[in-house]
């Protein structure tokens, strides 16, 4: 039986497959109907080809040139700012100052006769203690531990040793306590090495004599370390400490720069 099959020429062939390719542009080209329709997707195709081959090779010059995006620099500060130091006593009133008035007496010593109360229950006598001040113009600070009988001594190591007293604290009030600050609003105060051996050195007394059982339900200090520029916040950052105790606190100093963003073509 003979073959009556015949191959398509060349030109043929090349015309099916560019009517037939997933290229859409060349298959356009293919199919026109017109010359002019023709010669606008050949330039169209044409350009978008260009532009493609163009990102390729800026992509792979790029590549080959091993970019580095962040730069990071070690620096060695020859010396620390000193952060600001705030302490509260835990136990936020003095018994004695409420002698002189009948009803802040009472709530005294329903908080002091009633020390097995709940936290709650503290909570809410302390707040009529807070609200019945308020009443008769009488500061919480006055009804505190005073600041020259709670702060017995303090010293800052640096180059030398230097002593300080209550007489360098501010006074800070929080929402629950009476607390002071030492180096509050000193940004100039600084120290050339970290730890205990060139830091801040502090005696409290704590009077618990003269303690009203607390929410807290303890007596101690709080103690918030931050910088002089922001405040203490003591009821989210503050350390409780146990009175009787010698207590030890190690701060690491970390500076944050913004690294540069950049390419560079390594060595």
């Amino acid at each position: 039986m003979e073959d009556n099959y015949k191959p398509n020429s060349f030109k043929k062939e090349l015309a099916q497959f560019f009517s037939k390719t997933s290229a859409h542009g060349i298959c356009q080209v293919a199919s026109s109907t017109t010359k002019t329709r023709a010669l606008f997707w050949v330039l169209l195709t044409l350009t978008a080809f260009i532009v493609s081959i163009n990102n390729i090779v800026g992509f792979v010059n790029e590549y080959l040139t091993y970019p580095v995006k962040t730069e990071v620099d070690m620096m060695h500060e020859g010396s620390l700012l000193f952060p600001s130091v705030t302490v509260c006593n835990l136990n936020q009133f003095q018994r004695s100052r409420f002698q002189n008035d009948s009803t802040m007496k009472m709530l005294s010593e329903m908080l002091f006769n009633n020390s097995d109360l709940s936290f709650k229950s503290n909570l809410a006598t302390t707040m009529r203690l807070q609200k019945a001040a308020a009443k008769r113009n009488i500061s919480m600070e006055s009804l505190s531990h005073q600041k020259d009988d709670f702060i017995v001594w303090c010293e800052v190591r640096r180059i030398t040793k230097t002593t300080c007293s209550a007489r360098n604290f501010t006074t800070y009030l929080g929402k629950m306590d009476v607390c002071f600050t030492f180096n509050g609003d000193n940004t100039t105060l600084k120290v050339r090495d970290a730890g205990y051996l060139s830091g801040f050195s502090l005696i409290l007394n704590i009077e618990a004599d003269e303690h009203l059982p607390n929410p807290m339900g303890g007596s101690g200090v709080i103690v918030a370390v931050h910088q002089p520029s922001e405040s203490a916040e003591v009821e989210k950052t503050g350390l409780t400490l146990a009175p009787g105790t010698l207590n030890t606190i190690t701060l690491r100093g970390v500076s944050s720069l913004n690294a540069s963003s950049h390419l560079n073509t390594p060595v």
